[in-house]
């Protein structure tokens, strides 16, 4: 189900390494961002459905990455 993901467990017994692991994802995630650039598959419509009180694409966003600039 979409809201049963722990990654680094629950309550009094987290994971020791849970912060270096967040904040190694946020500077890889801010590397890819920078180098390319998104747009969205030609063709695609979305299809929203209700999520408690949001809305979401129903079977998530197609995208295509351009590399704009080399490592």
């Amino acid at each position: 189900k979409p809201y049963h993901f722990f990654p680094f467990g629950g309550g009094n017994r987290t994971c020791l390494g849970m912060s270096f692991a967040y904040y190694e994802m946020k500077i890889v995630a801010s590397e890819i961002a920078r180098r390319v650039k998104f747009r969205l598959a030609p063709g695609y419509e979305p299809r929203l459905i209700r999520r408690n009180i949001t809305f979401a694409p129903s079977k998530g966003v197609p995208v295509i990455f351009d590399q704009i600039s080399p490592a």
